[in-house]
C-alpha cells in the first residue's frame, strides 16, 4: 500500500494569515512537530519498509518524525516538491489567489520565476506513477510525505483526469490518505484527518 502523509503545519499555515508556501525553505512549527507525532502513530504496525518525501523542510522534518515510529529508511526527492509559485512564494493567499486561479486556467504558462500548473501536474504525475509501480513490484508499503497540492491532485491524476480537483478546505496539515497500487483507479481513501483551524483555498494553491 502508499500512504501518503501531508507534512505537519507551518508559521505560514496560520488563519486568516496563510502565506503561499511553495518552494519556500520554511520548517514545521511548535504545534505541527508536536501533531506529526500524532500522525505517525496512526502509522505503525502497517508494514512500511521505505519513506519517500519532498525535499522541502517542512516535510523532510516530517519524515524524519515519521522515521522515529517506524524505523524506516528515509529518501528525500526534488520531484516531490509542490507547485513552484515564484514570484509569489510568501505573499498572503488572500491576495495571491486571483492571480494563482488564473495560471492554474492558463495551464502551460509559467509563473514568473517559478513554473507552469501543467509543469507540476506532469512532474508530480511522473513520481508517483514510479512508487505506485515500485511498491506494487516489490509488494510493500512505502509512505510518500508531501504537500497540499499533491494530495489535492491525487485522484485527478490516479483517475487520469476524470476526477475534479478539490476547490479547498479538505487534506489539513498531517492528513494521511492511502493507494492501493494494485488498484489505483479506485482513488485514494482517508485514513487519518487532524482537526484543522486551515482555511479553504482555492484549487490551484498550494
Amino acid at each position: 500500500m502508499l500512504y501518503v502523509l501531508r507534512h505537519g503545519t507551518t508559521s505560514a499555515n496560520e488563519p486568516g494569515q496563510e502565506r503561499i508556501r511553495g518552494w519556500s525553505q520554511i520548517g514545521l512549527s511548535d504545534e505541527g512537530r508536536k501533531a506529526v507525532h500524532d500522525s505517525a502513530q496512526v502509522l505503525k504496525g502497517r508494514g512500511i519498509t521505505q519513506i519517500i518525501s519532498s525535499d522541502l523542510p517542512r516535510a523532510a522534518e516530517t519524515a524524519s518524525i515519521v522515521r522515529q515510529y517506524l524505523q524506516a529508511p528515509v529518501r528525500l526527492d526534488h520531484g516531490l516538491r509542490p507547485w513552484d509559485l515564484g514570484v509569489w512564494t510568501g505573499a498572503l493567499v488572500s491576495e495571491a489567489a486571483p492571480v494563482m486561479e488564473k495560471y492554474v486556467r492558463d495551464r502551460f504558462t509559467a509563473v514568473p520565476g517559478g513554473e507552469a500548473w501543467n509543469q507540476f501536474l506532469a512532474r508530480w504525475d511522473s513520481m508517483l506513477t514510479y512508487v505506485l509501480r515500485t511498491v506494487r513490484e516489490k509488494r510493500t508499503s512505502w509512505v510518500l510525505v508531501g504537500h497540499a497540492r499533491l494530495l489535492y491532485t491525487l485522484d485527478y491524476l490516479l483517475s487520469a483526469g476524470d476526477a475534479p480537483i478539490p476547490t479547498g478546505g479538505v487534506y489539513p496539515p498531517g492528513t494521511i490518505l492511502v493507494v492501493d497500487p494494485k488498484r489505483p483507479g479506485l482513488g485514494p481513501e482517508t485514513v487519518y484527518e487532524p482537526p484543522s483551524n486551515e482555511a479553504p483555498r482555492t484549487g490551484g494553491l498550494s
